[in-house]
């Protein structure tokens, strides 16, 4: 066996020295990179850019919550959690939709086309909107069915959307699901709520940096206006209403 000390001891053949790096163009450094890049932007179609940013700011420019215009967003970008997605991803076996059990989950098969979704379309008033708009994608499906609804029911058209992805999780993953109409109801009901706000206070929103610590305190006063619709929402797994028509309304 060969001792520690008969090991040849390692010569050093340079020193060490501080590296800089060459002064080179960034291109040159990810060629890569701006290869991809440029190959991105040829194969993109100007009219595709020109329908989404037109799509953008139809979207960005309505009174409804944040956390509805994100959903919308999340479902026109394909990063919504519906099982098509999913399955691209390796995250599930198979796209088929878990309700239906027909085809595969789709945003606007989820949201639209489901035979246990058309239920809810069915008494909406926006059957005829829903059955006829264009399904190429979910943008243009959404682009072209505000185009054909009114500014006073865009909010409640939309309330419908984001209710029925909330009852299909709660009915996919919940032991004790909500109550359907309910839920519609409560989602409609806080869109309203939300725009009514908004149309009061909307013109001093601009404004609330301009006034100080004063004008923000006083509107989030008077922000708290929502909070009974909000607990309203809290409420919903007790299943309080019936179909269509409940006892606060019909939605």
């Amino acid at each position: 066996m060969t001792r520690p000390e008969s090991f040849p001891n390692p010569k050093l053949t340079r020193i060490d020295s501080t590296q800089t790096r060459p002064e080179r163009p960034v291109c040159q450094w990810y060629k890569g990179y701006w290869l991809g890049l440029e190959n991105t932007g040829a194969a993109v179609d100007s009219r595709a850019l020109e329908q989404d940013a037109r799509m953008w700011k139809s979207l960005w420019s309505l009174r409804v919550p944040p956390k509805l215009i994100h959903f919308l967003w999340r479902a026109c970008t394909s990063t919504l959690g519906v099982k098509q997605n999913l399955f691209r991803r390796h995250c599930c076996p198979n796209a088929l939709c878990g309700l239906c059990e027909v085809e595969a989950e789709s945003e606007i098969h989820a949201l639209f086309e489901c035979s246990w979704t058309l239920n809810f379309w069915a008494r909406s008033g926006f059957s005829e909107i829903v059955d006829t708009a264009p399904r190429r994608s979910f943008t243009e499906f959404l682009e072209w069915s505000l185009q054909q609804i009114g500014d006073a029911e865009k909010g409640r058209f939309l309330a419908i959307i984001w209710a029925i992805w909330t009852i299909r999780n709660s009915r996919t993953f919940d032991q004790d699901p909500f109550n359907p109409d309910v839920v519609i109801l409560g989602f409609t009901r806080l869109v309203d709520d939300y725009q009514g706000f908004m149309s009061k206070e909307g013109g001093r929103l601009s404004t609330a940096r301009e006034g100080g610590a004063g004008c923000g305190r006083r509107l989030r006063q008077e922000s708290l206006k929502l909070i009974p619709t909000l607990r309203s929402l809290a409420r919903l797994r007790w299943g309080w209403g019936w179909s269509g028509e409940t006892k606060w309304g019909r939605w």
